[in-house]
């Protein structure tokens, strides 16, 4: 499934739409004799591949479509759940639908807090997705409080003396000197090219 799942995909990059859906067809009806985990996961997967695509809108129909079958499943606090969450708000966020990018994005997080450690590696991308959605919002002190989350993870993590950590403080001193007033753009001049997530 994943290689046809990815051949799927090339068709798509280079503008074969028509083979791309007949691939995607093609994978769906054979799902017959799956579980509504495995249908789910490959929903999911499906959902990224049109994302990829750029046919957002129809990703979230199958992220949707997911996010139903793990909860039907019983499956609430898996990471591929999480997953699919956080695939949901970063489709929403291209959609700059910035509500419903909090909101899944905010389920992604509880769902990964419930399974890890709040200090744990597995959280930084969670985390990384505020970041990205308060910037694009401007909402400084929420952007803050996500690069400061992010950062006691790195901290916990790699000690406080590497990349990561040291480029998200570097981001938090730029924000600080922003909401003092001593600078306007250079918060999102700054971070566009970052590199604080693995």
């Amino acid at each position: 499934v994943k290689v046809l799942l990815n051949i799927a995909d090339l068709r798509f990059q280079i503008n074969q739409t028509h083979e791309g859906q007949n691939i995607i067809q093609k994978i769906l009806n054979d799902m017959e004799g799956r579980t509504r985990s495995e249908a789910a996961l490959l929903h999911n997967e499906v959902g990224n591949v049109l994302r990829h695509a750029g046919r957002i809108n129809e990703s979230i129909q199958y992220y949707q479509s997911s996010q139903k079958l793990y909860e039907q499943a019983g499956e609430t606090l898996v990471p591929e759940l999480a997953s699919v969450h956080d695939n949901l708000g970063n489709a929403y966020l291209d959609l700059s639908l910035y509500n419903e990018a909090l909101l899944h994005f905010e389920r992604a997080l509880a769902v990964q807090q419930d399974i890890y450690a709040a200090k744990s590696l597995n959280l930084a991308k969670y985390h990384y997705n505020f970041v990205r959605l308060f910037k694009k919002q401007k909402r400084l002190g929420d952007l803050r409080d996500s690069l400061a989350a992010l950062l006691r993870i790195y901290d916990a993590n790699y000690g406080r003396n590497n990349e990561y950590s040291n480029s998200v403080r570097h981001e938090l001193e730029i924000l600080e000197r922003n909401l003092s007033g001593r600078t306007s753009q250079s918060l999102l001049n700054a971070t566009r090219s970052s590199r604080f997530i693995r």
